[in-house]
């Protein structure tokens, strides 16, 4: 997803990553015991060593410490990486955004401004959305967690999902019963022991709470109204799970995708020494592409996982999205095109190293019948192409009332 979420900001923007110039070095992702990565270290280092961190005096007995100005930072970027004004505005953004930088001026405004101070955040900032929990670490176990938690989140989903499933309508949320015994409940998920699961049994159990992570952030916070919104949604808001700190980012790209890049990204979620890495999905599952809410109206249908029945359970609603027009189309009369969802562009790794091997991986989900024959003729002959269908972008967390 972000990744996901970062992709509609890569359509009309070169994909370059504007803070490529922070990750030269090999740096790893910190989320286990604060809120903020390793490389935001990194900045304020080179920021300091720049002279941008200082205390500014702005007016009688006002001092504002540890504070940049923004034309400062703009300028430096200019000098250091050789980029335009545009890009070094748009890394300014991405740290107000990100929550690496609080402005200290009265105008506040979401827009980062070369004309406003701002003052780097404190390492407690951002606090998880299930904080409050008595500290009994190790001593909730997954297997009846993730069912108790499974059977709790369908019934909040089979009130506030729209019929086929794609639509989060979040007034139904507003006095729901079971949306409350889900906030008391995962609470609970920063006690679990996580050291002897199985991987079908983090499979379920990842996928659940991201699904339902991003109906309580965007509950909690709004409808987000700019791409901006989004990465900050998916960047920088967190649960405690096993007394570790998770993004709906780490879980996609750390967890569910083994530990790869996310789109546009340089570096892995998790690092080496990351006490999260040996609960990655080994290799990664594909099919959770089919089972993750996207955030947009083209996703697949949405649905909890049993731990006793994951794969099954995902193929099958890889089988559902697959029939739909979001996610593959087949156009014989033009030289054997098959338009296929841009999460087999985004992610193509994750399905095969060619057009052959995503193909054949297509195939193997698909039930017996005719769109499953069309593909195997078209396959059979070797003479096809792909190509990649729009993306409805607007976000499936909707409000019925206005």
């Amino acid at each position: 997803m972000l990744d996901f979420f970062s992709c509609e900001k890569m359509n009309s923007v070169a994909v370059n990553n504007p803070l490529r110039w922070l990750h030269q070095e090999s740096i790893d992702i910190d989320e286990e015991n604060g809120a903020l990565p390793k490389d935001y270290s990194k900045l304020v280092s080179l920021m300091r060593k720049a002279n941008l961190i200082k205390d500014y005096k702005l007016s009688a007995g006002k001092v504002m410490r540890n504070s940049f100005k923004g034309r400062d930072l703009v300028l430096w970027i200019m000098k250091e990486t050789k980029v335009k004004r545009a890009d070094a505005m748009e890394i300014g953004q991405e740290l107000i955004d990100k929550h690496f930088a609080l402005q200290t001026t009265k105008e506040h405004g979401p827009t980062f401004s070369v004309d406003r101070y701002y003052q780097l955040v404190e390492e407690d900032h951002t606090i998880p959305l299930n904080n409050g929990a008595e500290h009994r670490p190790n001593t909730v176990q997954l297997h009846h967690y993730n069912e108790t938690l499974r059977e709790v989140i369908q019934k909040i989903f089979d009130k506030i999902l729209s019929e086929d499933k794609r639509l989060v309508y979040l007034d139904r949320l507003d006095d729901n019963k079971d949306f409350k015994t889900y906030l008391k409940l995962i609470k609970e998920a920063a006690n679990l022991d996580l050291t002897s699961t199985t991987t079908d049994q983090r499979l379920a159990f990842f996928v659940n709470i991201f699904n339902m992570m991003l109906v309580h952030i965007t509950y909690k916070f709004g409808v987000p109204a700019t791409i901006w919104h989004k990465k900050k949604y998916v960047f920088s808001t967190y649960y405690t799970i096993a007394g570790h700190l998770y993004s709906p980012y780490s879980i996609l790209n750390g967890i569910l995708r083994g530990n790869r890049k996310g789109i546009g990204m340089l570096w892995e979620p998790f690092g080496k020494e990351d006490r999260r890495l040996p609960l990655t999905i080994p290799g990664g599952e594909p099919l959770v592409h089919f089972a993750i809410n996207n955030y947009t109206t083209s996703t697949a249908p949405i649905r909890t996982y049993s731990i006793q029945n994951v794969k099954n359970e995902m193929k099958e609603n890889a089988r559902k999205a697959l029939h739909s027009e979001y996610f593959l189309r087949i156009d014989s009369t033009k030289k054997n095109i098959i338009y296929l969802n841009r999460i087999f562009k985004f992610y193509a790794i994750d399905f095969g190293e060619d057009n052959d091997e995503i193909l054949s991986w297509i195939l193997n989900v698909l039930d017996e019948g005719n769109l499953k024959d069309k593909l195997q003729a078209i396959y059979d002959k070797g003479q096809y192409s792909f190509a990649f269908l729009d993306i409805e972008w607007n976000v499936n967390h909707i409000k019925e009332q206005s």
